[in-house]
């Protein structure tokens, strides 16, 4: 099987994690995309615009290959501009591609109802604008925010892939709460992949990350299993 994967440009991170996911049969095909400019804050203006940006050439390179799924590996852009925004992206690439087609942030949601939880921690490396939007995406999923934690300087796009997994740990562990069921880790280009079972050792409850929470929908719309290794108590429902 063969799964396309849009990838922001700037982004260090992703394909690292997809090459984690070692899954028989299966292998990955990157097409790297634009349309918010590499040098700025990666603010809600920068990512809405990035959601805008027309995605054309893009799928029809990366439709060369007959992809099964296609990935789309930008969280940021899509909390920008709404969960409707969201099913709409991922019918238009279905309908140009003729694949099931997967968003980083819709692959969240589907993560986090698939627990049959509804009270969450977001720890964010965004900056606050994009936070709140993020708070605002999952109420309309019927998902609530209940506590939350974030990088308190804004990282440039260089800066959020080079977050240190120690700062990960602490800003996830900051993040939980009584009232939390599970922790929320947002974005395809932190290195929360390679903590999450830290993470679950250390508060006991579930930790979803956006790269993480792609392999769990891409798995279960091919009809795959994980592998033993798989970080996250997700792959447990598998």
């Amino acid at each position: 099987m063969r799964v396309g994967v849009l990838v922001p440009y700037a982004n260090t991170n992703l394909e690292l994690d997809l090459n984690r996911f070692n899954i028989e049969k299966l292998n990955y095909y990157i097409t790297r995309i634009g349309g918010y400019e590499i040098d700025k804050i990666p603010d809600d203006e920068q990512m809405k615009q990035m959601g805008e940006t027309n995605l054309t050439e893009a799928l029809k390179l990366i439709n060369g290959v007959i992809p099964n799924a296609i990935l789309y590996g930008c969280t940021s852009a899509t909390f920008t501009h709404g969960l409707k925004f969201t099913r709409d992206l991922e019918k238009r690439i279905t309908k140009i591609c003729g694949c099931v087609a997967i968003s980083a942030s819709g692959a969240l949601i589907l993560a986090i109802k698939s627990l049959n939880i509804n009270n969450v921690a977001l720890a964010s490396p965004y900056v606050q604008r994009i936070n709140d939007q993020a708070i605002k995406y999952f109420f309309e999923a019927g998902i609530k925010i209940v506590s939350s934690s974030s990088i308190v300087e804004n990282l440039t796009n260089y800066e959020q892939g080079k977050l240190s997994t120690e700062k990960i740990i602490k800003l996830a562990c900051d993040a939980d709460s009584k009232e939390c069921d599970a922790i929320v880790l947002p974005c395809t280009d932190i290195k929360a992949v390679e903590v999450i079972n830290i993470i679950e050792d250390k508060i006991g409850k579930p930790v979803i990350t956006s790269n993480q929470a792609m392999i769990f929908a891409l798995l279960k719309s091919l009809n795959l299993k994980p592998d033993n290794s798989f970080p996250g108590k997700i792959f447990d429902l598998i």
